[in-house]
């Protein structure tokens, strides 16, 4: 929900703490989700300072939730074969 409009207030990306914090605890602790998600947390961080209009984070969000599906949908083809 936050990705959905052009213009989000920072305050609002708050809201990706949670599904970035259940993806690492699922990945139990992996180092690239762990870093990628540090990764984007600074991001959005240093954005702040309008290095990229927003663009970067979502950016970031949209390849975080297409990697969570990929790997969601792995799991489950694994587990069926």
């Amino acid at each position: 929900m936050p990705l959905s409009p052009n213009i989000v207030w920072y305050h609002h990306y708050v809201f990706f703490l949670l599904p970035l914090l259940l993806w690492m605890a699922w990945r139990h602790a992996s180092r690239a989700v762990t870093l990628w998600c540090l990764a984007g947390m600074l991001l959005i961080q240093f954005d702040y300072f309008m290095l990229s209009g927003g663009l970067l984070i979502h950016i970031f969000g949209h390849i975080s939730i297409l990697a969570v599906l990929f790997q969601s949908a792995r799991a489950g083809f694994v587990k069926f074969e």
